[in-house]
């Protein structure tokens, strides 16, 4: 299956551009965007073959998610059940028969941390929300995630993890020599990415990297078990 994620920053503008030829070029199976900022019915799409799901944000022009799948899930949750947290439109969930399908556009913690006491908050009703037996394919924007809880940084903590798991399996005379030796490509990784970092909110070499025509990096190697679960 193709799953496809984009940030769209304004659906309405978007359309004025090239949002059908890019959504009709991928042929996904299903289509996640975020920060759609529009009310639910504002903007009618033609998209044949597509089941359209949207969730918006009370604040016009603010936040926003939809998901376009082709095939009909179950059910479809708008939200965590915080009547609260739920007020900007920030999910959409799909339940299949086989998986979950979650879109989130994960609030920011703002400038100066200005608002960490809601991103706190969300993220421990998220953590509630993302348990269950069914397996769950989480995909949008993890917005503000500025440590080692983002996607990223769980990335490479499973890879320390499965790394130190090898060396206790098979004890030598020095453990604590063969971790720090085993992890020194990830180490190096993370040091590049902390120094390439502020380069990367430069907008004139963002413009360069969207410009190569990137569009998807392949996964090479899968977990059997996904790290995360939804509710039933």
């Amino acid at each position: 299956m193709r799953f496809v994620s984009w940030n769209v920053n304004g659906i309405r503008a978007v359309l004025k551009k090239n949002f059908l030829e890019v959504f009709d070029a991928f042929n996904a199976d299903i289509f996640a965007i975020q920060e759609t900022k529009c009310q639910v019915g504002q903007v009618e799409l033609d998209l044949p073959g597509y089941h359209q799901y949207w969730s918006a944000a009370e604040k016009k022009g603010y936040s926003g998610t939809a998901v376009f799948t082709r095939e009909e899930p179950l059910r479809v949750l708008h939200g965590l059940g915080n009547e609260y947290l739920d007020a900007e439109g920030r999910i959409v969930a799909c339940e299949f028969p086989q998986f979950w399908f979650v879109n989130v556009y994960t609030p920011n913690s703002q400038m100066e941390l200005a608002r960490i006491d809601h991103r706190m908050e969300w993220d421990d009703a998220f953590r509630d929300f993302c348990k269950g037996e069914k397996g769950i394919f989480l995909i949008g924007e993890a917005a503000g995630f500025i440590s080692a809880s983002s996607l990223e940084g769980i990335s490479s903590a499973i890879g320390s993890a499965k790394t130190l798991s090898g060396v206790l399996n098979h004890p030598r005379s020095n453990p604590n020599e063969r971790y720090w030796q085993k992890t020194l490509p990830l180490r190096l990784k993370l040091f590049t990415k902390v120094l390439k970092s502020p380069f990367l909110y430069r907008s004139f070499l963002r413009k360069l990297v969207m410009k190569s025509g990137i569009q998807s990096i392949k996964i090479t190697e899968t977990l059997a078990n996904p790290p995360f679960f939804a509710k039933k």
